[in-house]
């Protein structure tokens, strides 16, 4: 009986088309990000003394947040973006308030850029996956402007143009439309129906998913400082998805968990429960979305994978494995770790899946 089971979920999992993998990590790793906020890290002893630009601006959040966003934008200015991605880097290595705040920051990195080369492809070119990715974020939310948000929809289909015909499908492809959605929704004052609106012009299908997951990983980026979600509940563990047109459920409760896991307080037993409780035709894809947040939450430990996968009932772990094990390969871009993961699995079934899972991943870079 169990294998008939999971020889049914390993086909209807497979046959997913592959930007589910990019919108299920979130390339961002978003599940690390609100993680961190919670419980900053410790910090790694610099090997080199650098400059510490804001020590003495403490006496704020603003503060502090605007010394660095406007150090980084003179680093631009007099050099380029490699070097404020580098300096980042630096920062966050041995200072709390980089290291908790580094997408948010990485994002100033991405938009001020934007604003200096005036082209999106420029722009990109200078892009690293730093603090999940959010560089290729801040960079569409800075050239949304250029372009016109009154302009979005009469040009929404060429934005991405130079990325989709250099390799479909590919890494820099998925950045750039799933950062066009995490863009819209900055510069819509975070209307996500309004963002989504827009995505729904794109006519590619992929892009559009691609599009409307930035809108809803941009709106659960929720940390209540640099912004507020006007469409996350408390009471309503499934509002928005409940709420958006049924093209625009899957990639909303593929990332649904990292708002609910914080309000259950990261019971993640109680966050399996909550994927129950869904429409059985998104109940996958919530699975998986725990999957990628335990992955993010432990810093893509096998051990803490295979625990609180574990806690899931025997019919859902196949989905929460593997949607750490995409997490883990986006990650590293490769998939070495990944691979340990699945061979660890309790079950031959489980390991075939996830590894076919990660030969599929692996593919888009």
């Amino acid at each position: 009986m169990m294998k008939k089971i999971f020889s049914k979920l390993k086909a209807k999992h497979l046959k997913k088309k592959f930007f589910n993998f990019f919108i299920a990590t979130g390339l961002i790793l978003l599940a690390t990000f609100l993680y961190l906020l919670i419980n900053p890290p410790k910090l790694v002893k610099p090997k080199n003394n650098i400059e510490k630009p804001c020590e003495n601006k403490k006496t704020s959040f603003k503060e502090e947040f605007d010394c660095y966003e406007n150090y980084f934008e003179d680093i631009i200015a007099k050099k380029d973006p490699t070097h404020s991605l580098q300096t980042l880097e630096q920062l966050s290595a041995e200072t709390p308030f980089v290291k908790s705040y580094c997408h948010p920051l990485v994002h100033s990195i991405g938009r001020f850029s934007a604003k200096r080369f005036q082209d999106i492809s420029q722009t990109f070119s200078f892009g690293k996956e730093t603090c999940w990715s959010g560089y290729y974020h801040g960079a569409m939310e800075g050239y949304i402007p250029i372009i016109g948000i009154e302009n979005i929809n009469s040009s929404i289909n060429e934005i991405c143009a130079s990325q989709k015909s250099a390799e479909k499908y590919s890494f820099d492809h998925y950045n750039c439309v799933h950062g066009l959605g995490h863009g819209l929704t900055a510069n819509l004052d975070y209307e996500i129906f309004e963002a989504l609106d827009h995505c729904d012009k794109l006519i590619d299908t992929w892009e559009r998913d691609s599009c409307s997951g930035g809108v809803f990983m941009e709106n659960i980026v929720n940390d209540g400082v640099n912004h507020n979600s006007k469409y996350l509940k408390n009471d309503d563990l499934e509002y928005p998805c409940n709420a958006a047109l049924e093209r625009f459920k899957n990639p909303c409760y593929l990332m649904q968990s990292s708002h609910f896991l914080k309000v259950l307080s990261y019971d993640y037993k109680k966050g399996f429960e909550q994927c129950e409780r869904f429409n059985r035709n998104y109940q996958s894809s919530c699975f998986q979305s725990i999957g990628r947040d335990i992955s993010g939450n432990y810093l893509r430990s096998i051990e803490k994978t295979l625990e609180l996968c574990g806690l899931a009932k025997e019919e859902h772990q196949l989905l929460c494995f593997t949607g750490a094990a995409k997490d883990f390969t986006f990650n590293d871009r490769n998939s070495l770790k990944s691979r340990q993961l699945c061979e660890s699995l309790p079950e031959e079934m489980y390991k075939e899946s996830c590894l076919n899972v990660i030969s599929q991943v692996e593919s888009t870079f």
